[in-house]
């Protein structure tokens, strides 16, 4: 068996990132159901929190770095999403134009990206859409930004589009 490199390495790092830090989160909820929201606790959630999102932001910028290189010329996922779309792929199209999206926002918070994503239907994750205070109302350990990163499936979703992209891509 060769060595694993590229974009399945990546993934595969993304994949062990995932299953620590999801189990940290709901080691920590159990906390919090078990003995109330600690300080402790709280701030161990916000901690995985900001982590889920610098290694959400970072696989994304690393995978458009690997594959830049079949879009060589303007924007990477404005050419993927056409490319897409031209196989037929509509639905793996819109996954990966929706995480564009929320990387963005995670990176810019506010703007065109957001705007784009309160507009959208069917999105793999969730958002706090304009006006809303809370994703749970009295959980006190709310995720900060306005994608939610630690909701379950997020993260693995993310892993997953970028897999069916690369093999796209790549075959």
């Amino acid at each position: 068996m060769g060595a694993i490199d590229g974009v399945p390495l990546l993934l595969s790092a993304g994949e062990t990132t995932a299953r620590r830090v999801e189990n940290t989160v709901t080691e920590l909820h159990n906390l919090i159901d078990e003995q109330g929201g600690r300080t402790v606790f709280v701030n161990g959630l916000r901690l995985a929190t900001a982590q889920i999102e610098i290694a959400a932001v970072g696989i994304f910028s690393l995978f458009e770095a690997r594959l830049q290189s079949h879009f060589p010329q303007g924007s990477f996922f404005k050419k993927l999403k056409t490319h897409l779309n031209d196989l037929g792929e509509t639905d793996l199209s819109n996954d990966i134009w929706h995480y564009y999206l929320a990387i963005n926002v995670l990176k810019h918070g506010q703007g065109g990206s957001y705007e784009e994503l309160c507009k959208s239907s069917n999105l793999p994750f969730s958002i706090k859409l304009p006006g809303e205070a809370f994703f749970n109302e009295g959980d006190v350990a709310e995720p900060e930004g306005l994608i939610d990163v630690t909701a379950k499936g997020f993260f693995e979703g993310l892993l997953h589009t970028l897999e069916e992209v690369r093999v796209s891509l790549e075959g």
